[in-house]
């Protein structure tokens, strides 16, 4: 009984990694999901993210993952909605963000992603 538990601990942990499930992972699964996940991370980042209970500890949210999430949800954005212009503006204010929070620069880091919010705002969800 204790292996069968065990096992599936280890199941549940492994379907919570931004690797294996990230729609798990991160909580969304479409673009609706993804402007709240944005939200989150302008919030959040760099430092500020909650200690998920039910998360191990090398499994919490912080700044690289909450990346990760954010490059996958605008990649989820242009298989619904299709490639654009937009979608690319937003890939390069993403990018542009990790880079200044990775040097420190939180309030432009911050700035940038609001840009990309408000792009995304644009498109429609439900």
């Amino acid at each position: 009984m204790l292996l069968l538990c065990d096992q599936l601990a280890l199941e549940v942990h492994m379907a919570s990694s931004p690797e294996k499930s990230p729609a798990t992972y991160f909580g969304f699964r479409d673009l609706h999901g993804f402007k709240d996940f944005v939200g989150y991370v302008i919030l959040c980042a760099p430092e500020m993210f909650p200690v998920d209970d039910w998360r191990a500890p090398d499994e919490q949210m912080n700044l690289d993952r909450a990346f990760i999430g954010l490059r996958y949800g605008l990649k989820l954005t242009a298989q619904e909605k299709g490639e654009s212009p937009l979608l690319a503006n937003c890939r390069e204010l993403v990018e542009e963000a990790y880079g200044l929070y990775r040097a420190g620069q939180d309030h432009a880091g911050q700035h940038k992603l609001e840009a990309m919010d408000k792009l995304l705002m644009t498109l429609p969800s439900q």
